[in-house]
């Protein structure tokens, strides 16, 4: 959070050069159940084990929100086998992945 524009620009602009992807850089992060989990995706570790997000399902997503991805991992678990894959790539102007890139 609150990564000036012109060090986003740069980051972005550094990521490509490498042929790195990048999320962010205002996010919670992303998370593959049972592999990998970025940043604070997901919460707490109570959190994680009641939305379940310690096995992968078959749902995923991306969102501009953080708050918003949290929330769909629960009613995911609630509502489904879980999540398969979910990143928040979050609202920023200068965004290092867009919607799109994701799929």
């Amino acid at each position: 959070e609150g990564v000036p524009e012109q060090q986003t620009r740069e980051l972005i602009k550094a990521a490509e050069a490498k042929g790195v992807g990048m999320i962010g850089p205002a996010t919670v992060g992303g998370i593959k159940p049972g592999c990998l989990r970025i940043g604070n995706t997901g919460g707490m570790l109570d959190n994680i084990v009641m939305s379940r997000l310690y096995r992968p399902g078959s749902i995923a997503y991306v969102s501009k929100s953080g708050g918003m991805s949290n929330e769909l991992n629960n009613i995911v678990a609630r509502n489904s086998d879980g999540v398969y894959e979910g990143v928040a790539i979050g609202g920023d102007r200068y965004p290092g992945s867009r919607f799109l890139d994701h799929f």
